[in-house]
This record gives C-alpha cells, sequence and structure tokens, in this order.
C-alpha cells in the first residue's frame, strides 16, 4: 500500500487527487473481485464462453458508462475521426481486452487467484516503466521508492507468505477434485 500511495497520489497529498485518481483505486477494487472470480469461474467453465462472456461484458458496460458519464455532464463524450483515435480503440479493444482477457482466463485456470494478485501487483511498476520510457516522464525519488516497496511487498509475499498450493500440470477444474 505504501508504494501504491507514493506512485499515485501526487506529493502535495490526498486533496490534489483529481477523478481519475479516484476512479483508479475503484477499478483496482473491482479488479481485485474480478480475480477471484475468475479463478474460480474457470475451473468450472469453458474459457472460451468465458472470454466472449467477458468481452461483451465490457464493451456493454463501457458503453453504459459513457452515456452515464455524458449525461450527468461529468465526462462529456466525444468523438474525432481521427486514424489515431480508431486505431487507439482498435488495440484497446483487441490486444488490451480480448485478448489480454483471455490469456488471463486460460493462465489463471493453472494458478491460484492470490498468485495471480500477486503478479497483477507488478501493473503500476510497468507503468511507471513505460511512461519513462514512451513519453519521457522522468520519475522522482518518490516514485522510485514507491516502486521499490511495491517489489519489496511482491517478495514479501512470495518468499514469506504461507505456502501455496503446487502450481497444476492440468487446468485445475479438470482434475475431476472440482465438481
Amino acid at each position: 500500500m505504501a508504494g501504491l500511495y507514493l506512485l499515485t497520489v501526487p506529493a502535495e497529498g490526498l486533496t490534489r487527487l483529481n477523478h481519475g485518481d479516484l476512479l483508479t483505486l475503484g477499478a483496482a477494487g473491482l479488479y481485485a473481485v474480478h480475480i477471484i472470480l475468475v479463478g474460480d469461474y474457470t475451473r468450472r467453465h469453458s474459457v472460451a464462453a468465458l472470454s466472449v462472456l467477458q468481452v461483451a461484458a465490457c464493451a456493454v458496460l463501457a458503453w453504459m458508462t459513457t452515456a452515464v458519464a455524458g449525461a450527468t455532464l461529468w465526462q462529456p463524450a466525444r468523438y474525432e475521426g481521427r486514424w489515431e483515435l480508431v486505431a487507439a480503440i482498435g488495440i484497446c479493444a483487441v490486444f488490451a481486452t480480448a485478448i489480454a482477457f483471455s490469456v488471463q482466463l486460460w493462465a489463471q485456470q493453472y494458478t491460484s487467484s492470490s498468485h495471480a494478485a500477486i503478479i497483477f501487483t507488478l501493473e503500476p511498476v510497468f507503468a511507471v516503466i513505460t511512461s519513462y520510457l514512451v513519453i519521457g516522464e522522468r520519475l522522482n525519488r518518490r516514485s522510485m521508492v514507491g516502486a521499490l516497496f511495491v517489489l519489496a511487498g511482491i517478495l514479501t509475499a512470495e518468499l514469506l507468505g504461507p505456502a501455496a498450493a503446487p502450481e497444476s500440470p492440468e487446468p485445475m477444474g479438470e482434475t475431476g477434485l472440482i465438481n
């Protein structure tokens, strides 16, 4: 938590958080629930069917959220038919949604939800590295310390946490142990 705080909260404190920061915090909580549910459902249902369902649900929820945000004037929707925007939407729809959800569903059949969550905690660290490489954002001491805290937390959970169940060479739901 300390690492995430240092990576995301401005040095001026919590009063300087913006709408995006608060949305990110809420999304992180919902994504934790998502990881737990994926761990459960991939053991009982078809990965292909779950992939289609997740992508469809994501599309419907995105459209609904856009409509509500526009109707409440919180974030009016606007669309510019430029090729960069169309390409960005396509890349996000295909790679960051359809492929990412499918890979997560497939991979999470072979591991526990807690192990998957530990892997996902690296996302803020990769986001900081990517922003440095892509847009030249400079990492300040605060961000570096935050990234180190996140990495230390992951190492602590992996090395000193309770022993995890052995990884299964087959999807956990296909062993016959789970109905």
